[in-house]
Formats: C-alpha cells, sequence, structure tokens
C-alpha cells in the first residue's frame, strides 16, 4: 500500500508585544496627547488604571493623537500600545508638566518709609520686585501664601512691579504699585510778622499749601508756588498774638508747626 501524507495548518500566533510607544510632553493646558507607536496599533492613555482616551496610530506613519480633557500638572498619565493579535505594550509614564502661570500677587500699599514689601501669592512661589525693569529684591512665598520681601526706602512716586515665579519656572503678570509719599514736608519758614501785617509771607515746599493758625481758629490757607513762596492774607493782629503756620505737600502730609509772635 502506499503511504498517505496528510497536511496540516498551523497558524502561527503572534505572542510578541509591540514596543512602548513614543510620547511628546504633556502640559497642563494640552486637550491631547501626541506621539508615535505600531503602525496601525491601538493607543491608550491611563490615569490611575482609568483610561482618560485612546486613539488608533497610522497605519502609515505610526503618529497618533489621542484627545483627553486637561490634566492637572503632576498627574502621571500612563500610554500603552496594543496591536491587533491583543498584545500590549509595556507602559511609558509621562508626567504632565505645570504650563500654568500663578495669579498676580496682591501687595499692601507701599509708602517712602517702608524697608519692606508685604503681601500674598501663590504658596511657595518666589515673589519678586522690580523697578525700571530690574529685580531690586525677592521672597519665597510661606507655606500660608504670606511674603515679606526686605527693601531700601524708595522715593514716592517709584513705580515698583511685583511678579510671582512658581517652582516650574511659570511667572505671572506683574501687579504695579505706586509708592505712596508719607513723608511730611520741612516746616514753612514765615517772616516777621507786626501788628500792621496783613499779608503773613515765607517760603514752604513748592506747589503745597500752608494755613495759618491763631490758637485753634483757621485763620487762611494759600497755596505755595512753584518757587516755593507763599502769601496768607489776614486780619492785623494784637501785639503779642501768637501764630501758627504748617505746611501741606500734594499727599496732604502735615509739617510741624512754625509759631510767629506778633511784633
Amino acid at each position: 500500500k502506499g503511504l498517505v501524507h496528510e497536511k496540516k495548518t498551523i497558524a502561527v500566533t503572534d505572542g510578541t508585544p509591540p514596543g512602548k510607544p513614543k510620547v511628546s510632553a504633556i502640559d497642563d493646558n494640552d486637550i491631547v496627547i501626541k506621539g508615535n507607536a505600531e503602525k496601525g496599533s491601538m493607543v491608550y492613555a491611563h490615569v490611575k488604571g482609568k483610561s482618560i482616551g485612546s486613539a488608533k496610530a497610522d497605519s502609515k506613519t505610526g503618529n497618533y493623537i489621542i484627545k483627553i480633557s486637561k490634566q492637572k500638572a503632576g498627574t502621571k498619565v500612563l500610554v500603552k500600545v496594543k496591536d491587533a493579535a491583543g498584545n500590549f505594550s509595556s507602559g511609558n509614564t509621562i508626567t504632565v508638566i505645570d504650563k500654568t502661570p500663578p495669579g498676580m500677587p496682591k501687595v499692601n500699599t507701599i509708602d517712602d518709609n517702608d524697608t519692606t514689601i508685604k503681601g500674598t501669592a501663590e504658596k511657595g512661589s518666589r515673589v519678586y520686585a522690580y523697578v525700571s525693569g530690574k529685580s531690586i529684591a525677592n521672597a519665597k512665598a510661606s507655606s500660608s501664601g504670606t511674603y515679606s520681601i526686605k527693601i531700601t526706602k524708595k522715593k514716592a512716586g517709584t513705580k515698583i512691579i511685583l511678579k510671582a515665579k512658581d517652582a516650574a519656572g511659570n511667572f505671572s503678570s506683574g501687579r504695579t504699585m505706586t509708592v505712596i509719599d508719607k513723608t511730611p514736608p520741612a516746616a514753612p519758614k514765615v517772616n516777621k510778622v507786626t501788628s500792621k501785617t496783613t499779608k503773613v509771607t515765607g517760603t514752604a515746599e513748592k506747589n503745597g499749601t500752608v494755613k495759618i493758625y491763631r490758637g485753634s481758629t483757621h485763620l487762611k490757607t494759600a497755596t505755595v508756588n512753584a518757587k516755593g513762596s507763599y502769601s496768607l492774607a489776614i486780619k492785623a493782629q494784637k501785639k503779642g498774638t501768637v501764630l501758627s503756620v504748617y505746611a501741606y505737600d500734594k499727599a496732604k502730609n502735615k509739617s510741624k508747626a512754625t509759631k510767629v509772635t506778633v511784633k
């Protein structure tokens, strides 16, 4: 008898997992994950074991785009590939980058006597103070968000810009503060006053005002001109009367009194 040979066809099963996917950086503003994987494979993104999105890799290039909702900075996103045979690759873990700038710092008022700038900012951020584009000092915000920056005294009218920088290096927008004038002007100079004087004259801080009093009675207010001179029209006062003259600057700071006795 002749021998009969039976032919059998055996399908070779694909048991080889695909390579780990390549993943582009992900930040906290992204709504897609991009990368490259085995051509035609399915790519899955997971956070804490839960799928947040999937997409098919292009059959020619292997590129993929997975639509996701925005993820918080620091979130760990695990990306895996599944081939046509159902094999999963090992995962590629990507940490979401912080690209969101901190909020603008809050700042207390600053005056020309202050040697600190105080306020609140994002916890743990560093707050910088700038004058004319140059950093003059900085300090770290505490765990409660408060900060205190040591500075040298600044002239009234100086513009100081405050910015917060978070741990990821993102800068907030700047808050501009104008240094307030809290320094009283010098006491005015007063020319001799006699019992016949009807105009009290002298010098004081330029462009401010002067006020004259007899005891607690206000007699007159006058503006100091650009050269620093003033003239207060009053009724003639009795000999021996004591008059008090005060200077006020534009910020309403009041000087000490200059007292004159009517001759």
